[in-house]
């Protein structure tokens, strides 16, 4: 059996950096207060499409000519922005026709510290204060 790793790797023909494969060690995907990180699972029936980090590259590479050493790893909600990894650095960036494209940061671990998890917290505090469920 393919480890998470080989199989994004083998699919998407890309060398993932060492935080990605951290995290598809540790998670998998990651969905938590609406906030999704794409990877991949072994339970997983497809990998077409969403939250398959592979179905998402995919759709991207096909539709919106994206190169091919990005990932597609979260998508902000907000109009077509993309949150994508680049395998050459691991350095994560955003990608928008309408909102342009920019570096968000250094690295995956800084990304997800401080946009996902910290965020998702705050998600959780503001949800408990005004006792929204």
């Amino acid at each position: 059996m393919s480890s998470r790793k080989d199989t994004v790797e083998k699919e998407l023909g890309v060398v993932l950096p060492e935080q990605y494969v951290d995290f598809l060690n540790k998670y998998g995907i990651y969905d938590d207060s609406s906030l999704e990180v794409y990877g991949v699972t072994e339970n997983m029936l497809s990998h077409d499409g969403i939250p398959s980090v592979i179905g998402a590259t995919r759709i991207y590479r096909k539709h919106e000519a994206l190169p091919k050493r990005f990932l597609v790893i979260h998508h902000t909600g907000i109009e077509d922005e993309i949150v994508c990894l680049d395998t050459r650095d691991g350095k994560i960036y955003s990608f928008s026709r309408e909102l342009g494209n920019r570096k968000l940061a250094n690295s995956f671990n800084e990304w997800f510290r401080r946009d996902i998890i910290e965020f998702s917290k705050e998600i959780k505090r503001y949800s408990k204060e005004h006792g929204i469920q």
